[in-house]
């Protein structure tokens, strides 16, 4: 028995050295190797249930949200220029202006979303149209790539909104006296692009 126990250690000496010399692993590559494939699929797990996370806080098409920026703070919603045209966006005080409540209905089952208000309703898309204004958003009845925005957390309280065709810029306060216009902007960490999104109960 002793003699059989030498010679199996002996050949799986041999195994390895040969599997060393011709694949360059050693006997910890070969551990490695072996541990690493048991965490690769722990990862995919992980992965998975990271994205059935994402899509348990998924946003409910049939509620209204009102947009509130880091800054200038939420004192100021997201509203709609009560002005004949009815399609420019401005931050104002919150109230129960149908204006300021939004709509985020989902695109493919996704992170993208079109943004739509109670008061101008579902044809009338948050947009950004392609030209030398293009960076001014406007309500606009479109179905453009333009029209689609995405929406990723970037805490656990704040989101980024990005648009669907200016891929670079997202949804941003100007900065100046007034901190009440709408803009895109190159995307940055800059608190004017953080947007609390709050349920509203009707």
């Amino acid at each position: 028995m002793k003699i059989r126990n030498i010679l199996l250690g002996a050949l799986l000496c041999f195994t390895i050295s040969t599997i060393s010399a011709q694949d360059g692993f050693n006997f910890v590559d070969l551990i490695n190797w072996s541990n690493g494939n048991k965490e690769h699929v722990e990862d995919v797990h992980f992965e998975e249930a990271l994205d059935d996370e994402i899509n348990d806080n998924a946003f409910d098409g049939n509620a209204y949200y009102k947009l509130t920026a880091k800054w200038p703070g939420e004192h100021k919603s997201l509203d709609i220029v009560n002005d004949g045209k009815n399609n420019k966006p401005i931050l104002t005080k919150f109230n129960s202006y149908s204006g300021q409540l939004w709509k985020l209905t989902n695109v493919d089952n996704s992170n993208k979303y079109t943004l739509t208000t109670a008061w101008q309703g579902m044809s009338k898309k948050l947009d950004c149209i392609e030209g030398p204004n293009q960076n001014r958003p406007v309500l606009n009845e479109s179905n453009n790539l333009s029209t689609i925005w995405t929406i990723v957390p970037i805490d656990n309280e704040y989101y980024r909104i990005t648009n669907g065709m200016f891929t670079d810029q997202s949804l941003d306060i100007v900065n100046d006296s007034e901190e009440n216009k709408i803009q895109i902007a190159e995307t940055g960490e800059y608190h004017g692009q953080f947007w609390k999104i709050t349920k509203v109960k009707l």
